[in-house]
């Protein structure tokens, strides 16, 4: 039927994925050599890690977002294999630490979207920087909280972010 073609054709297409696929795989070994670096983090402080982290692609929405229930990371791609960040790896990490600070740090100190963002990429700089040739720190985050965030103060990233509330209070 009409509809059966429409989905097929146009909304859902495997082959539509097969190039995001082959550069998120080209990746795996400095994906997973990122998210080896969160362990240290959950023992510290408790970093929320995932039994697994499921990567899905779609071809609607943001550039990345997670389910933090599932611990899913869900990533934007394009027909040509290329993603809204310059490099594959790039944002499933992003993601990634986003949901390892979701409850710890955003939830518990009431945190703006551009707060958050903010401090995902300097600790993902921090953190992974060496792994993630290239990354960028995105132009709208909230740049107050520099000072609290850096590879030296990582291992007490949540006595940061209250040093950071009480100095720029909710």
């Amino acid at each position: 039927d009409e509809y059966g073609r429409l989905f097929t054709n146009e909304i859902y297409d495997p082959n539509f994925y097969k190039s995001g696929t082959v550069a998120l795989e080209a990746e795996r070994e400095r994906i997973v050599g990122a998210f080896e670096r969160f362990e240290p983090l959950n023992k510290l402080w408790g970093f929320k890690l995932y039994p697994q982290n499921e990567i899905t692609l779609t071809r609607y929405g943001p550039g990345g977002m997670y389910l933090e229930d599932t611990g899913r990371v869900i990533l934007l791609t394009y027909a040509d294999g290329q993603f809204k960040r310059q490099h594959p790896s790039h944002t499933p990490v992003h993601e990634g630490f986003h949901l390892g600070i979701e409850q710890q740090i955003v939830k518990k100190f009431s945190l703006s979207h551009w707060e958050k963002e903010r401090i995902v990429d300097l600790g993902v700089l921090a953190l992974c920087g060496d792994l993630l040739p290239g990354y960028e720190i995105q132009n709208k985050g909230d740049t107050r909280i520099d000072e609290f965030v850096s590879a030296g103060t990582i291992k007490i990233l949540p006595q940061q972010i209250e040093r950071y509330v009480n100095k720029y209070p909710r």
